[in-house]
């Protein structure tokens, strides 16, 4: 019974700190990279557009480009708050995992279940933790970012392609 009870508590923290380390590694490194890779191809579609196209009018003299600059720099509402709901809801779960397991061993320890090599496990899985997420960072950093998944050429295509069927 006692190996049962430390290898599911090896799978719980395994399973969380596995957990925590992905969502930390999205929250801190993937979705400000996603962002910034995503903002690049937008505005290089938008310069060499802009290359193509003369506006058919010239702008007044009047014409107040730094409001215009305000108005069209605030960010999406809705993904904005969408956003802000997934890092929350991320952030809780880890919170009530932690807990929870916290709480479990603690009933644990209290029953008096000397056998639960904590110190053992939590150890031993930071050190599996470090190596695999060293290895993946290189991985992602070295390796899978440097892959380009479209070719710039074909937003443009399809936008040509759009507008030649409208």
């Amino acid at each position: 019974m006692e190996d049962f009870i430390n290898i599911i508590c090896n799978y719980f923290i395994h399973s969380f700190i596995l957990f925590t380390f992905l969502t930390l590694f999205f929250i801190f490194f993937i979705a400000k990279l996603a962002k910034e890779i995503f903002n690049k191809e937008i505005k290089e579609l938008i310069s060499n557009a802009m290359k193509l196209f003369k506006l058919p009018f010239n702008l007044p003299n009047n014409f107040n480009l730094n409001k215009l600059i305000n108005v069209l720099s605030d960010p999406d509402l809705n993904t904005k708050i969408y956003n802000e709901l997934l890092l929350n809801s991320l952030t809780i779960v880890n919170i009530l995992l932690w807990a929870g397991l916290i709480i479990v061993v603690g009933i644990l320890k209290w029953y008096n279940w000397n056998t639960l090599e904590l110190s053992v496990i939590v150890l031993e899985n930071l050190l599996i933790f470090s190596v695999v997420g060293i290895i993946e960072y290189l991985f992602f950093t070295r390796i899978a970012f440097k892959f380009i998944p479209v070719e710039p050429s074909f937003i443009k295509s399809q936008l040509i392609q759009i507008l030649q069927n409208q």
